[in-house]
């Protein structure tokens, strides 16, 4: 993936989740910046570095938990502060993931395989 602070380029993550209580996203009207649920790190700072809605399940009753998959496209990141161009060097990051359902529990975190960030 090549580095850049304007979108340039991005990944597609794929992912399963089983959720035992079934209650994963938060209905449309409830859908605010601030009440995003599932997150991802950058480990090479720990730091938040996008955060995404999950789709609302809606309660199903005693036995309603749930399994699927997911998708995100993740745009790129930097190698750098300030994303500067470094030719011929490469950067390696790993991505963690993690979902907060309705109730406030946070799901196990998965982390993808290394990426290798190309820093021209």
């Amino acid at each position: 993936m090549f580095q850049g602070a304007l979108n340039q380029d991005s990944m597609r993550i794929f992912f399963s989740f089983t959720d035992g209580d079934g209650d994963l996203g938060n209905a449309l009207d409830d859908r605010t910046e601030e009440n995003r649920d599932l997150f991802v790190i950058d480990t090479r700072s720990d730091q938040v570095l996008d955060r995404f809605h999950m789709p609302y399940v809606p309660p199903k009753g005693a036995a309603n938990g749930i399994q699927g998959t997911g998708e995100i496209v993740l745009f790129t990141t930097c190698c750098n502060p300030g994303c500067q161009p470094e030719p011929g060097v490469t950067d390696e990051v790993v991505f963690e993931i993690y979902v907060i359902d309705r109730a406030g529990n946070e799901s196990n975190r998965i982390q993808t395989d290394p990426v290798t960030l190309i820093c021209d």
